[in-house]
């Protein structure tokens, strides 16, 4: 009877020591457990398996773990630790996690198929790992997450049509640069699909290809980065569409669209527009010279016709080299320079005598201005006052014929 006694006793004890070191529910210890052994959790660096293979140590004092006032996991932070190896399916019984940060490792293989299980997942960033396989469908069904960084693994396959119609309203951010990839990109993600809420979508250094779809003109009021894939065909004109006064970035250069630039009317301001190293001819839209620009970029496409002046919009950062554009720059130059820091026209096919410039054109007195005209069909000199302020303010480049 003592001997029964004294082990009940024992028992008590230390189920009141286990719950001391720990408060977190059993299923989400076993969560951690599981990433632990499926990363190579006894390889990881420095301080970040701190507590993780410890009896003792309670779950809320791993290192990288976040609980809340209820012993709950609702932070997991392990960034450059070393994880090697895939995501448990697991991690799901971690049901009140909020914010996933495991970048700069190695984690492999597939994403899993996570859903509607985490209900309270706002921000999810695995970007800087080895990731491939597709992306999961299942994802959409995310209720809450406002931010997905997946940039530069080896995800593949094609842009998910389910996640056109993302659960969560609150969806900002979308960073999916530098993966595999591939196919066109889905009307589904187009007006009215995506949540409205999204600044910023970055789909660059891909292998998408096929046309830039009608209806994503929506996103042209935030941040669009498609630069570096293989999308051709025409720009789409979107006539008749309600356009923000102000776009913020939309980033269409290194690809293969060809055709003649759109009017695109309605715009007022252009924080960054490039559609630079494309197959684009025709003229500059007079539309596109009442917009005001911090950089425009349409180097290295096929535009010809002669530069309109005077644009009614400012550029900070205007790009024109390696087109043919042509005619005399004169009244252009004289009325431009006023409002712009870097101007490039180099390699193109401008004829004509360089007009007279002064220090007094340009705007900025106290920082590099940068203006190349090399390459063109330009005679005359430049002013004694220009060439004097030129080697501590400008870089200036124009043909050798010109120089001071």
């Amino acid at each position: 009877m003592q001997v029964t006694t004294t082990s009940a006793f024992l028992v008590a004890v230390l189920l009141s020591v286990a719950s001391l070191v720990s408060a977190t529910p059993a299923a989400q210890v076993s969560a951690l457990e599981e990433l632990f052994k499926s990363t190579n959790g006894h390889q990881w660096t420095g301080e970040c398996g701190n507590g993780w293979a410890s009896t003792t140590v309670p779950t809320c004092s791993w290192f990288g773990v976040t609980c809340d006032g209820s012993d709950n996991v609702i932070g997991l932070t392990l960034v450059q630790c070393g994880l090697d190896g895939p995501l448990p399916l697991g991690l799901t019984a971690l049901e009140h996690l909020q914010f996933l940060a495991l970048n700069f490792n190695s984690i492999r293989g597939p994403l899993p198929e996570w859903s509607s299980d985490f209900t309270e997942l706002v921000s999810i960033s695995l970007f800087n790992n080895s990731i491939t396989g597709p992306l999961p469908g299942s994802w959409a069904n995310l209720v809450n997450v406002t931010s997905i960084s997946l940039e530069y693994n080896a995800i593949s396959g094609p842009l998910p049509d389910a996640w056109g119609n993302f659960s969560s309203n609150s969806l900002a951010t979308l960073t999916l640069q530098h993966n595999a990839i591939t196919g066109p990109l889905p009307a589904a993600w187009g007006m009215y699909s995506l949540p409205q809420s999204i600044t910023t979508l970055m789909l660059s250094h891909n292998a998408i290809d096929g046309a830039l779809p009608m209806e994503w003109f929506p996103f042209i009021s935030n941040t669009l980065g498609l630069s570096h894939n293989s999308l051709s065909g025409e720009l789409p004109s979107w006539t008749g569409t309600s356009f923000s006064d102000m776009i913020g970035t939309l980033d269409l250069s290194y690809n293969q669209f060809s055709g003649v630039i759109p009017p695109w009317t309605g715009i007022n301001q252009v924080s960054l527009l490039n559609i630079s190293n494309n197959n684009l001819g025709g003229w500059i839209p007079a539309s596109w010279t009442s917009m005001s620009y911090t950089t425009l970029d349409l180097s290295n496409n096929q535009l010809n016709g002669t530069l309109l002046a005077p644009w009614s919009g400012y550029v900070n950062y205007l790009h024109l080299q390696g087109n043919a554009l042509s005619g005399d720059l004169s009244n252009f130059l004289n009325s431009f320079l006023s409002q712009t820091y870097t101007l490039d026209l180099s390699n193109n096919a401008f004829t004509g005598v360089l007009p007279l410039l002064t220090y007094s054109n340009w705007q900025c007195s106290n920082c590099e201005c940068s203006l190349n005209l090399e390459n063109n069909f330009l005679t005359g000199p430049i002013s004694e006052e220009f060439c004097g302020v030129l080697s501590s303010v400008f870089f200036l480049a124009i043909p050798q014929r010109n120089k001071c």
